[in-house]
This record gives C-alpha cells, sequence and structure tokens, in this order.
C-alpha cells in the first residue's frame, strides 16, 4: 500500500469494488435488452466514462458493450434451442437489437453459425437417437 501510495495511484477499498461489481452486473442483467449507454453505467458508479471503461474491462475482461453483447447472444442460444415457433425478427428485436440483420451478424461472428443454422443444429442434435 505505502508502494501504491507513493506512486499516487488511488486505490477502492475491496468491499467497494465488489459493490460496484454487483451493482453493475445486477444492472446489466435487468436491462441487457434496451439500449444502454456508457454514460449512464459510469454514472451509477460515479465514474467519467473513459475511467469506466478502463475499470469494466480489467474487472470482467472484455469492454462494457461488448458484454452486453455476449450477454445478448447467449440468450438468444436459449431462446433458439427453446423455443421453436419465434422467428428471427421477433427474436432478434425482443434482444435489443436494432434490425434482424445486425442480430444475424453479431450471432454468427460469436457462433460461427446464423441463428437459423444454429437453430437447425441444436434440433438435429437433440433430435437423433442415442447410439
Amino acid at each position: 500500500l505505502q508502494v501504491i501510495g507513493a506512486a499516487g495511484i488511488k486505490s477502492e477499498p475491496v468491499d467497494q469494488v465488489s459493490e460496484n461489481l454487483v451493482k453493475i452486473e445486477r444492472f446489466i442483467a435487468e436491462h441487457y435488452k434496451e439500449s444502454l449507454s456508457i454514460e449512464v453505467m459510469a454514472g451509477m458508479l460515479n465514474l467519467s466514462e473513459s475511467r469506466f471503461k478502463s475499470w469494466f474491462k480489467h474487472q470482467f475482461g472484455v469492454p462494457p458493450l461488448e458484454f452486453i453483447l455476449r450477454k445478448r447472444i447467449e440468450e438468444a442460444k436459449k431462446i433458439l434451442q427453446s423455443e421453436r415457433c419465434l422467428n428471427m425478427s421477433d427474436i432478434a428485436y425482443d434482444l435489443g437489437f436494432s434490425s434482424p440483420q445486425h442480430f444475424a451478424t453479431m450471432f454468427k461472428r460469436y457462433t460461427f453459425l446464423s441463428p437459423k443454422e444454429y437453430k437447425a443444429s441444436f434440433l438435429a442434435v437433440s433430435h437423433s437417437p442415442a447410439l
């Protein structure tokens, strides 16, 4: 701590870091389908936008908007595995994507399959006879 103090680096108490992690993670879990701004999330923790982005990446390993995008893709995978009657447009808009095309592009970037290919491959695997 003396080295940190001498370097002029401010360290946050561990309790504050944990509280901020829980706070921001809960907020994202409740609002990931909405258009979330860095400004709003940074304000929740009383940080500047640049400091928030740096803190978030340090804590979660990815930038905040990528974290939210990954959350949306994981939710899309669950929907595609469980609900057979929703069309891709409904899924895209429900998860907060700006268009079905943007949804399909992002989904393929993270899964290497289009949403339709993912759904078809999941159905093929889940309906194949046991060996």
